[in-house]
C-alpha cells in the first residue's frame, strides 16, 4: 500500500512514464490503483520520430507491470530519496 499512497498523491500531476519496452509517455496523472495500473490523459511521446503512431493518442491506460520507472514533477524536491526509490522501483519490477 506504500506505492498505492504515494502514487494516489500524485493524482492530477504531470507524470513522465517509462515503460519496459523503453516508450516513454508524459502526460497528466488521471487515476491509479492498488495494482499500480495507471490512467494519464493528455499524453504525449518523448520520441515522436520513434513512435509516429504514438501522436494520434490522447489518453491511455497503463498496465501496471508494463511500467519500468515513474517520474514526478517534484523529483528535484526530493533528491537523492527519489533516485534510491526510483532504482528500487525498477528492480522490483525488472526482477518479475
Amino acid at each position: 500500500m506504500l506505492f498505492y499512497s504515494f502514487f494516489k498523491s500524485l493524482v492530477g500531476k504531470d507524470v513522465v512514464v517509462e515503460l519496459k519496452n523503453d516508450l516513454s509517455i508524459c502526460g497528466t496523472l488521471h487515476s491509479v490503483d492498488q495494482y499500480l495500473n495507471i490512467k494519464l490523459t493528455d499524453i504525449s511521446v518523448t520520441d515522436p520520430e520513434k513512435y509516429p503512431h504514438m501522436l494520434s493518442v490522447k489518453n491511455c491506460f497503463i498496465c501496471g507491470s508494463g511500467l519500468s520507472l515513474f517520474f514526478g514533477v517534484f523529483q528535484w524536491f526530493l533528491g537523492g530519496f527519489w533516485w534510491g526509490f526510483l532504482g528500487f522501483f525498477s528492480s522490483f519490477w525488472g526482477s518479475q
